[in-house]
């Protein structure tokens, strides 16, 4: 089997499908199938200019579905990436986001299994096999049967929920700057400072790490803040390529920024307490973000607070099982791949 994965480059939207793919490829190996070879291949995905882009916007936020429309838009305006999706001849297309999930529906397969994760529209949801999406983005998607909804954002096994006990520090995970939340240098050096009288008050020790969106001037006020004599001991960077890993392994309570869900959930499934901060108030504060960080804290799974309520903060005491909720999500995720994967013909059981 040869699966295709349509990358757009955004670090959580490639993790959740290669955990996908990750899941169909085990699944092969323990299955019947005469043929159990899997070919896993990720081919960047990109929309040629903005112009581009918003034509596909407003063709999948239509009211109105006309396939002969999305045809001749795909005839007049063809991503240049479609000749190179095509020639790998792919068995089943992963797609996560927007701009892969709009460039794989319409893309011109025939008998190709499309699996379809965060998808934003409705009326082209036919275009795909199966739609995986958080229950906070399923009220976009309508009276259609191939939809599985998750509690949280998809991860990897590798890091999955552990009994293990901890050392009492604190990770912190900072994201940065995206389309739906905007740090500014004073938002900046809010959260900063509430960061380090959060150390001194506790007494903790922070190990903290920034994704390649945190700004410039945040990471380098922050490096500069805790890098004081008063502070340095109370703060470590944490710069190795499994950061994120080192961080759940060695604390029991980490904070996240609120712009991100995948940072999120995969503090969740590191078995870490967490701690969600951000501004409900900002100037591009999503919809989707309020509404996942407030379904989480209504099962009781997450703490949040406001970022000049950082320094207050007290241990958050976990009241719901989260491992039951990564096994219910995984187990509704791998039934709907079981029966995509009996429709397959090519590969004769035996």
């Amino acid at each position: 089997m040869k699966i295709l994965i349509l990358d757009d480059e955004k670090v959580g939207h490639t993790k959740q499908s290669f955990v996908v793919a990750d899941l169909i490829t085990k699944k092969i190996s323990a299955s019947s199938f005469i043929n159990k070879g899997v070919e896993v291949k990720a081919i960047n995905v990109f929309f040629d200019n903005v112009f581009q882009e918003f034509v596909y916007k407003i063709i999948f936020g239509l009211l109105i579905k006309s396939n002969t429309f999305l045809n001749l838009m795909v005839k007049i305006f063809p991503p240049s990436r479609l000749k190179d999706l095509l020639s790998f001849d792919a068995d089943l297309i992963i797609s996560c986001g927007f701009v892969s999930s709009c460039i794989s529906a319409i893309l011109p397969t025939t008998g190709v299994i499309k699996i379809a994760i965060l998808f934003p529209g409705n009326i082209y949801a036919d275009k795909f096999d199966l739609i995986i999406t958080p229950a906070h983005d399923s009220k976009s998607i309508k009276n259609t049967k191939n939809v599985v909804t998750t509690t949280l954002s998809l991860t990897n096994e590798s890091i999955a929920y552990s009994a293990v006990v901890r050392p009492s520090n604190i990770g912190l995970l900072m994201g940065g700057t995206n389309r739906s939340y905007r740090y500014t240098k004073s938002y900046s050096r809010g959260i900063s400072e509430q960061i380090v009288m959060l150390a001194k008050s506790r007494q903790q020790k922070i190990f903290w790490t920034f994704s390649r969106r945190t700004p410039n001037y945040l990471t380098e006020y922050f490096g500069r803040l805790t890098s004081r004599e008063l502070n340095l001991k109370y703060f470590e960077r944490i710069s190795i390529p499994d950061a994120v890993i080192a961080i759940f392994r060695d604390c029991d309570w980490v904070l996240v920024s609120a712009d991100s869900i995948s940072m999120i959930t995969e503090a969740l499934a590191g078995g870490c307490r967490v701690t969600v901060f951000g501004s409900r108030n900002r100037l591009f504060y999503s919809k989707r973000h309020k509404e996942f960080i407030d379904s989480m804290v209504a099962l009781g799974a997450i703490n949040s607070c406001e970022i000049n309520q950082i320094s207050s903060q007290v241990y958050p005491l976990q009241k719901v099982n989260v491992e039951k909720i990564f096994l219910n999500d995984r187990s509704n995720i791998s039934t709907s791949i079981d029966q995509l994967l009996s429709k397959l013909t090519s590969y004769s059981s035996r």
